[in-house]
């Protein structure tokens, strides 16, 4: 996760002196503005973060020249590949309004944000197919923390979105184990909370202006 963070990093410094392209909008003054517009994006770290499909989609409304607000689903459901067993099954539903420090209008560059999830998880995690040697784990969860990145734009309304989010998370994890009949029972119940750097995001988009 370390070297993932530094690498996201180190897109953003070099964002800022990349060369900025502006999308096709109104003039306000000298410079574009697109007023009210809507994005569609889909996070491709969240695609290949765990080496499984994990589909995802994101909706985004800009507004005031420096807000917007955006609403996430994600939702996994596969099994492992080559008959491991292993089974990653998770969903998350993300809330998150947006500060944009240029103020132009545009929509590029940084900007911070807060943010609040929920959601719930089903892990199996299998030692060559092993059932005594596995870690299985289900339950929910919910975090809320702050967000902050950098948004490139590209082809005038495609954006790439690079950011990420730290924040408070608590989850509700019921462990169970397989019988030799390979039925599901729970073992325990118990909470887990912590401080953590909560997501990585990835984000290619297209924008559009609506009003």
């Amino acid at each position: 996760m370390k070297k993932q963070l530094l690498l996201l990093l180190s897109f953003v410094v070099s964002g800022m002196f990349a060369p900025v392209y502006l999308y096709a909008g109104e003039k306000k003054g000298n410079a574009p503005h697109y007023g009210i517009s809507v994005a569609v994006k889909t996070n491709l770290y969240s695609l290949t973060e765990y080496a499984t499909v994990m589909p995802n989609l994101e909706a985004g409304l800009f507004f005031s020249d420096r807000w917007s607000i955006s609403v996430s689903g994600l939702y996994s459901h596969f099994e492992g590949c080559y008959g491991t067993g292993r089974f990653w099954g998770v969903s998350a539903y993300t809330l998150q309004p947006r500060f944009w420090f240029y103020g132009d209008g545009l929509f590029q560059g940084p900007f911070a944000g807060v943010y609040g999830r929920i959601g719930d998880f089903d892990i199996r995690r299998r030692y060559n197919g092993d059932l005594k040697r596995s870690t299985d784990k289900t339950g929910h969860y919910w975090e809320t923390g702050i967000s902050a990145g950098w948004s490139f734009a590209f082809c005038q309304n495609w954006l790439l979105e690079l950011s990420a989010s730290c924040g408070y998370l608590h989850a509700t994890v019921m462990p169970y184990e397989p019988n030799p009949a390979g039925e599901f029972y729970q073992t325990a119940r118990y909470g887990k909370s912590r401080f953590d750097l909560t997501g990585i995001s990835i984000s290619l988009g297209y924008r559009f202006k609506v009003k």
